[in-house]
């Protein structure tokens, strides 16, 4: 069940947790993302991941709009989730919800923000070391391919202000 598979993360104090179709399982403690599985996460499992965390109607919704975002909880535990179907990218995040602070980690994911938005202008900021540049890396691959008219700046955060 994906009670255990989060439990088990909790239990190496994740942050958050990150499950992508053709990629192995991270999850992220102290601001770094580290590898959990060893193999890749297959497409059999990933429907099986939405089978356990979504119910139908969000599935439709899923499958319609391309994203979707809830809160998955057992008895001990609250996540944050949030999941991406928008071509052979297949994504899904979950934060944890810490009992304490009541607070999850992430509050928009970036990468579900800017793939919400198939168009227009994707900004795109954190803190250092959260991983903007490896996104705009994947977002600039994909505009080439699919949008070659759209364009990605990478720029200091403190000379937006």
């Amino acid at each position: 069940m994906i009670q255990d598979v989060l439990n088990r993360y909790i239990l190496q104090s994740a942050q958050e947790v990150q499950f992508r179709l053709g990629h192995r399982t991270s999850f992220k403690k102290n601001r770094e993302w580290i590898e959990a599985d060893s193999e890749a996460l297959s497409l059999s499992e990933w429907e099986d991941l939405k089978d356990l965390c979504l119910r139908s109607e969000e599935k439709i919704f899923l499958e319609t709009k391309g994203h979707i975002r809830g809160i998955f909880s057992d008895q001990k535990n609250t996540w944050i989730f949030s999941f991406v179907e928008w071509k052979e990218n297949l994504k899904a995040y979950f934060s944890y919800v810490s009992p304490a602070t009541n607070l999850n980690h992430i509050q928009n994911p970036a990468y579900l923000e800017a793939l919400k938005n198939k168009t227009g202008i994707h900004i795109i900021s954190g803190f250092k070391q959260s991983g903007k540049s490896t996104l705009i890396r994947e977002l600039v691959d994909d505009l080439k391919r699919n949008s070659p008219q759209q364009i990605a700046l990478h720029s200091n955060p403190s000379v937006l202000t």
